[in-house]
Parts: C-alpha cells; sequence; structure tokens
C-alpha cells in the first residue's frame, strides 16, 4: 500500500508520485484558494472597485488597465510556479517519464503569460506578437492537459515509488 501524499508534500516536493485525481484535487483547489485569495486582496488593497464579486465586470477593466494590479497578480502568479511544476513532475514520474521536460513546459506556460500581460502584449490582440504568445501557450498547455492531466500512471512501483493508487502489480517482463 502507498503511502498518501500531505499537502506540503503535493505542492512542495518533486519527489514520488501522484494519481490523476489527486493531482487534479489539489491543482482545482489551489486555483480556487488564489482566486478568492487575490480577489480580496485585490478589494483590500485597492478597493471594492477592483473586486470581481462588488463591481463585476468592472473590476476586470479596472484591473488591467491598473499597472500595480497586474504586477501584484504577476507577482502572485509567480509563487504559483513552484507548486504547479511539483505537481507536473509527480504525474511524470506516475507515468514512469522524467519530469524535466514536463517542468520545463509547465515553466514555458507561465513565461508566456506573463509575456502577454506584463508587456502588454494582451492589449495588443491584432499584433502578431500576441497571437505567437497565445497560440504557442494553447499548444503547449494542451500538450500538458493531456500528458499530466489525462493519461493514466504505470501500473505497480516503478523507479520513481510505489502505485499511488495502493496497487502493487507484479512487472510482467517481455
Amino acid at each position: 500500500m502507498s503511502a498518501e501524499l500531505t499537502l506540503s508534500q503535493k505542492l512542495f516536493s518533486f519527489n514520488g508520485r501522484m494519481r490523476r485525481r489527486d493531482y487534479w484535487l489539489t491543482t482545482i483547489g489551489l486555483q480556487v484558494v488564489v482566486f478568492f485569495g487575490f480577489d480580496i486582496a485585490m478589494g483590500a488593497i485597492f478597493g471594492p472597485d477592483f473586486s470581481l464579486f462588488t463591481s463585476g465586470g468592472a473590476g476586470v477593466r479596472n484591473r488591467l488597465s491598473h499597472t500595480p494590479s497586474v504586477a501584484i497578480e504577476a507577482v502572485l502568479n509567480f509563487c504559483l510556479v513552484w507548486p504547479a511544476c511539483a505537481l507536473a513532475a509527480k504525474r511524470a514520474h506516475d507515468r514512469d517519464k522524467n519530469a524535466k521536460p514536463i517542468i520545463a513546459l509547465v515553466i514555458m506556460t507561465f513565461v508566456l503569460a506573463w509575456g502577454r500581460s506584463l508587456f502588454g502584449l494582451g492589449y495588443i490582440v491584432g499584433s502578431g506578437a500576441f497571437w505567437t504568445f497565445y497560440l504557442l501557450g494553447m499548444a503547449i498547455s494542451f500538450y500538458l492537459f493531456v500528458v499530466v492531466g489525462i493519461l493514466d500512471g504505470t501500473r505497480g512501483p516503478n523507479r520513481y515509488g510505489p502505485s499511488p493508487k495502493g496497487l502493487e502489480f507484479a512487472k510482467v517482463s517481455e
């Protein structure tokens, strides 16, 4: 039987394996916490006109046109890089794959998103730079979605540890 990872191990450790269910629950939970935390912080720092819950669509416009809020969002997103890489690494390990290429792709998606936001490419929708950043980011995101989030892990133990499902099948030699 495999040992269950703690939340700290799930978010900050690059060791071990993680099953898809735990990956999705942790990822979605983290995104919900970050979304609400960011919205509360924006409302507390800049006033209710920057909260999506108190201002609706105006909050989005206020945030996009306000450089300090874009900078705060970039800093908060930067804090998500490590947990995103740790989660993806454990999913790669579950598939008996080296995590380095997956981690590089996760980091690249963050860099492309920051490039669109911080360098104003998000506001110049018709520019070639915007579409390059956007389409490349979408292609990498789709690949990660399939490889990390959809494909099943190897059955039984592998070089990265025991099965996170607790199923210890003997490896069949062919």
